[in-house]
């Protein structure tokens, strides 16, 4: 008995249009070996700022977990982004707290985002601040997600938390 061809070519090509258009908003403007710096359409940043932040962040980061095997992508931006999940996240420097699941009230300046399930859904690092610290400790989530490494959430925030709590002497963490 012969199939009834199914419409896959047609909604595959639907999907793939739907996930091109969710990257479309994130564009490179700088690339390092380690990182490639993103911008959201319309959106400017200081890329020599960032980079100041983010060559020593990088530097402790592989000194204390190992060399990153690929390119991260750090996303820059003042506004808020919607994750996979459906959550919207708004980084704050200024002090506002909002509520994250599994860690309750908290200052949100910047986060990391696991590869999602969605052939192009964003992922990498997300910050709104050029700090060392800052950067250092979202590198930490960025290292382990990397090494495919599952660790309680107090233990990866413990760790990221230790790494970024430092100072930049010589241009070095």
């Amino acid at each position: 008995m012969a199939r009834e061809p199914r419409a896959r070519p047609l909604a595959s090509a639907i999907a793939l249009c739907a996930g091109l258009a969710g990257c479309a908003g994130w564009k490179p403007v700088y690339a390092t070996p380690a990182w490639t710096l993103f911008v959201k359409d319309g959106e400017r940043v200081d890329v020599d700022h960032f980079g100041a932040a983010l060559e020593p962040a990088f530097a402790a980061v592989e000194a204390r977990l190992g060399t990153f095997r690929g390119s991260v992508r750090v996303h820059a931006w003042q506004a808020g982004a919607d994750l996979d999940s459906g959550a919207e996240v708004f980084v704050s420097g200024d002090g506002e707290e909002q509520h994250i699941e599994g860690l309750g009230p908290a200052r949100v300046r910047a986060f990391h985002v696991r590869g999602g399930s969605q052939l192009f859904s964003t992922s990498g690092v997300f910050i709104g601040t050029a700090d060392v610290g800052t950067a250092v400790h979202e590198l930490v989530h960025a290292r382990l997600a990397e090494l495919d490494q599952e660790v309680p959430l107090w233990f990866e925030e413990g760790l990221a938390s230790l790494l970024g709590d430092g100072a930049l002497f010589g241009g070095a963490w």
